[in-house]
């Protein structure tokens, strides 16, 4: 080890001409006056006999080439330079043994295990325009993101995306641009008529560029909360898989997984439209209803053609968008689903499922998945095994 770290010979340098940092020299000096209370049994492990073999050998070359060098020196002077060698050295080893612990206590993740732990999701998403540029939002600084079909798309400081029409492109054809939140991601978007859409993850969002007709329609597979500007002349329509919701202003959420018993539709405020897409012939035939209108506080599910309705707690239904998970008598398989999508795992089960039991609380979505887990098994009902980003349920 005759030729030292790099970092450890500009640390030194900088030390020897009382150019350090407060920090940088508060770590040499701590080192160096540590050296004479550190005993075998403080750094016993095999990297540190190593290392002070490796120096005591660097320490003895440089000083036969010291000796080589100054022999024609005066005894007290190559005494001196021998000394001040020694002493540069010494306070080698305290900042290479500062390196070395700082680096074991530190001990970081390799990237390949960093990337197997599941971490709660974020503010990540994707872009697709109508002319199939895709844009990775989590990457993105702020800023304009692209000027496309007469509307400028820009990211916000706070990390949304607002659409702006260009004055005078009005009149470009109607395109559809796609916003995608995946597992573990969430986004909110602001459209060009300033409606505001928060849309949850594993979901995706088909919007218009800009908005023609007497209609302002959108369609959405998985769960929104949307805050409609409000218009007296053009309705706004959110299409799902199997119902049409219709509002001219008004706050509600949509939960439409495609793994989910129905589709949720909840009003918190104003009022909306529910309509079940399907056939009238076969709504008359099931006797079901053609369309209802919500009020704030209630609920509609929409399942095999059918709408129910019933009265909620609309804090519940988008605790989601306000940063938390709330089970509300949740069986095991709801709270899952819930988890799958938010960390980005996969969930599988062993033994026989019970959705009796039901679980009621609430937990911030910022939680480690570890955390949550150990709080569900507190309930004596649950057993889970974690291997990366796998969780078997043993039941």
């Amino acid at each position: 080890m005759e030729d030292f770290n790099a970092a450890q010979e500009e640390l030194l340098d900088k030390y020897k001409k009382g150019i350090c940092t407060p920090q940088e020299k508060a770590a040499v000096e701590n080192w160096y006056n540590q050296q004479s209370e550190m005993t075998s049994d403080d750094l016993d492990e095999p990297d540190y006999d190593q290392t002070r073999k490796e120096i005591w050998t660097a320490l003895q070359s440089r000083r036969i080439k010291a000796l080589n060098e100054n022999k024609d020196k005066s005894v007290i002077g190559l005494k001196r330079h021998y000394l001040s060698i020694a002493a540069s050295l010494l306070i080698v080893v305290a900042a290479g043994l500062f390196f070395l612990m700082y680096k074991r206590q530190e001990q970081p993740l390799k990237t390949s295990e960093q990337a197997s732990i599941a971490r709660p999701g974020g503010n990540k998403a994707y872009l697709t325009l109508s002319n199939g540029k895709r844009i990775v939002l989590n990457d993105t600084l702020s800023g304009t993101l692209a000027v496309h079909a007469g509307v400028k798309i820009t990211k916000t400081a706070n990390g949304q995306i607002a659409c702006e029409v260009i004055p005078g492109k009005a009149g470009d054809p109607l395109k559809y641009n796609t916003l995608e939140a995946p597992k573990g991601g969430q986004y909110q978007i602001t459209l060009v008529d300033g409606t505001k859409i928060w849309l949850n993850a594993a979901s995706v969002l088909r919007y218009p560029s800009q908005f023609a007709g007497k209609e302002r329609k959108v369609e959405l597979t998985g769960e929104a909360y949307f805050e409609v500007a409000k218009s007296k002349t053009k309705s706004f329509v959110v299409v799902s898989k199997q119902q049409e919701v219709q509002v001219l202003g008004t706050h509600f959420n949509i939960n439409a997984y495609e793994d989910e018993a129905g589709i949720k539709t909840t009003l918190v405020e104003g009022s909306v439209k529910i309509t079940a897409s399907s056939s009238s012939q076969k709504r008359e035939a099931a006797m079901e209803l053609d369309d209802v209108i919500l009020k704030p506080g209630q609920q509609s599910t929409v399942k095999d053609n059918r709408i129910n309705i019933k009265e909620v707690d609309t804090e519940e239904a988008i605790a989601w968008k306000n940063g938390y998970f709330t089970f509300e008598n949740d069986n095991l398989e709801m709270i899952m689903r819930k988890l799958e999508r938010w960390y980005d795992v996969e969930v599988t089960y062993t033994g026989r499922i019970s959705n009796k039991v039901k679980v009621m609380g609430s937990i911030s979505r910022n939680t480690e998945l570890p955390e949550l887990l150990k709080m569900l098994e507190s309930t004596d009902k649950f057993k889970f095994k974690t291997e990366g980003r796998r969780i078997t349920v043993m039941l």
